[in-house]
């Protein structure tokens, strides 16, 4: 599947805000363009996906998480059901009752865990995209 083979529509899908406008990187949604920047995260459902967007927008896309992954390079999977858009990561912490465990927050505050088996693709993507190889703890909850 080419750029070229579709054709051109509006950089917006519903009220999708546009936050960079200079990734080639899209998916097609109903015969329309959802470009990677405007989805946060992407969850599994069997062999469906329920795409998060950046506008509070759930959409549910017949395609599994696998084909995305392979058409989205800027997205880590941290969960056998779950994809993050690593634009939109805005920490990684330790959690504190389980400091084995981690947690992904999103720029709009939504928390997802990790599985233990991709910690490590995980820490690797991380230090790629930030220079720190170490992940901060939270606070214990008292």
């Amino acid at each position: 599947m080419q750029k070229d083979d579709f054709p051109t529509y509006p950089r917006t899908y519903f009220s999708f805000t546009m936050l960079n406008t200079t990734t080639d990187e899209f998916i097609m949604f109903d015969k329309r363009q959802i470009f990677a920047d405007a989805i946060l995260w992407m969850e599994g459902d069997w062999n469906y996906t329920r795409i998060h967007t950046v506008d509070n927008v759930t959409l549910l896309s017949s395609y599994t998480l696998k084909c995305y992954q392979q058409q989205l390079p800027g997205f880590w999977r941290i969960r056998k059901d779950a994809m993050v858009n690593a634009a939109h990561v805005f920490s990684i912490k330790r959690v504190a009752n389980d400091p084995k465990k981690l947690q992904v927050t999103l720029t709009n505050g939504v928390q997802i865990m990790v599985a233990r088996r991709r910690q490590f693709q995980l820490r690797h993507h991380w230090a790629q995209h930030t220079g720190r190889f170490r992940f901060e703890r939270e606070a214990p909850v008292s």
